[in-house]
Formats: C-alpha cells, sequence, structure tokens
C-alpha cells in the first residue's frame, strides 16, 4: 500500500477503515476486496419517445 500509494500505515489504515465503513471494500480475512457494486434503480419515470419525461399526473 505504501508504493501503491505514496502513503504510510498512520495514514492507510484508517482509509481502509473508512472505505469498509462506507461499503467501498470489505475486509475479508487478512485482505479487502472491493465490495459488489449496488444494483441500478429501476427507473419508474415513464419517457417518450425523444427521450422526454412524460407527466403521470
Amino acid at each position: 500500500m505504501t508504493k501503491l500509494l505514496g502513503i504510510t500505515r498512520k495514514f492507510g489504515v484508517p482509509l481502509l477503515e473508512h472505505l469498509d465503513r462506507i461499503g467501498v471494500s470489505r475486509r475479508h480475512g487478512d485482505r479487502r476486496i472491493l465490495a459488489a457494486a449496488p444494483a441500478p434503480k429501476a427507473d419508474t419515470q415513464k419517457i417518450d419517445g425523444d427521450g422526454i419525461p412524460v407527466s403521470t399526473s
């Protein structure tokens, strides 16, 4: 990590712990892995043929 990011353990460990807390990475034993990307939310807004949102009211 120190060579890759150019930071020391003093700053690297808190950074990795923060990334774990916000869901970017996860600890798996002694290693960290990137968390799976969340599935995109379904678009509930209707769009006409020209790509313009259609009012539902």
